[in-house]
């Protein structure tokens, strides 16, 4: 049975409710955190910076700011591309009920036009001044995109409270095995599974040059699934 929850609305639904991005969220889930991780480990690699990770850019920032004050400036632009992206996001999101499923594919659209135009403006060798805060937006939206799912609920970065999150979940296992575990705690799972896997790929070379072309493939993947879920979606009451 789905465990109910209350949201910041105060109403009350379970699990299973609102909008999922595909019968089975935690595989889209999968797929966009496999995205960021090979991006977000490009950027860092390429540029040392991070475009998902903010925590971590808070702490290049806090301590190059002294000793290097120019080596703020990119920490900084991808810190603000994503509050940019996230708030666009959340905005987007608040215009359709929590029931309604545009209230995260919407979002993802719109992020995942954004890295259309991050692998054009890579393959065009614009400077990281301008790439990395586009990709941080689109980082940004994708993040609001999941965790306006219910069935998802979790961030869309590998920072210390996603994997402690997936740690948790995972210590509810039970005779029913992976199944038998709610989705949020699935969704955490194969978020962490995902970034490291799109990393590893990153740092073995298997990319090789093309790794923001290639990272792209997943997103669009689950924007595909995302509309195809909206295709089979009730009328929401009253429209909008």
């Amino acid at each position: 049975m789905s465990r109910s929850r209350e949201d910041r609305t105060g109403d009350h639904r379970t699990d299973a409710d609102g909008p999922t991005l595909s019968p089975f969220p935690a595989v889209a889930a999968f797929l966009l955190a496999w995205t960021v991780g090979v991006v977000d480990s490009t950027t860092y690699l390429r540029y040392g910076v991070f475009t998902s990770n903010q925590a971590g850019n808070l702490v290049i920032a806090a301590t190059e700011i002294f000793p290097n004050p120019g080596g703020v400036t990119l920490p900084l632009l991808s810190l603000a591309g994503a509050i940019v992206g996230a708030a666009v996001g959340n905005l987007i999101a608040l215009r359709y009920p929590a029931t309604d499923l545009r209230r995260a594919v919407h979002p993802l659209t719109l992020a995942t036009l954004l890295l259309i135009v991050t692998v054009g403006l890579d393959l065009g060798n614009v400077p990281a001044p301008v790439i990395i805060p586009v990709v941080a937006a689109a980082f940004g939206m994708l993040a609001v995109a999941l965790m306006r799912t219910p069935a998802v609920g979790r961030w869309l970065t590998a920072n210390t409270g996603q994997l402690l999150a997936a740690v948790i979940g995972v210590t509810e296992w039970r005779r029913d095995g992976w199944r038998g575990l709610p989705q949020a705690a699935r969704a955490g799972v194969l978020i962490i599974t995902g970034f490291l896997l799109g990393s590893f790929a990153v740092g073995t070379g298997l990319l090789a040059q093309h790794a923001i072309v290639i990272g792209l493939g997943p997103a669009l993947v689950a924007l595909a699934l995302g509309f195809r879920a909206l295709r089979h979606q009730p009328p929401p009451d009253g429209g909008h």
